[in-house]
């Protein structure tokens, strides 16, 4: 809430799997509700695990024949594919 009153946002979004949280939904709805920002939930069926979508994809592309052994870094990024001669 913080950061959304600091950049004058007047929405905050809450997304993935966490969204299913009723506990922080009630403290975001608390928090929300005098402060006049607004909070965005997706409906049930696209509060997916995002652990989950990475494990299928990582399961897709070792089925895909990639395997990049154990021994590189994790980081967030794009993956960029090249296209298929």
């Amino acid at each position: 809430m913080a950061a959304a009153e600091e950049h004058g946002a007047r929405t905050v979004g809450v997304a993935g799997g966490v969204a299913l949280n009723g506990a922080l939904r009630r403290a975001f709805e608390e928090a929300c509700s005098g402060s006049g920002i607004a909070v965005a939930w997706p409906g049930e069926g696209l509060c997916g695990d995002n652990g989950a979508m990475i494990a299928a994809l990582g399961a897709a592309l070792l089925d895909a024949g990639e395997n990049h052994g154990l021994g590189f870094d994790a980081e967030a990024r794009v993956i960029r594919r090249r296209p298929k001669k």
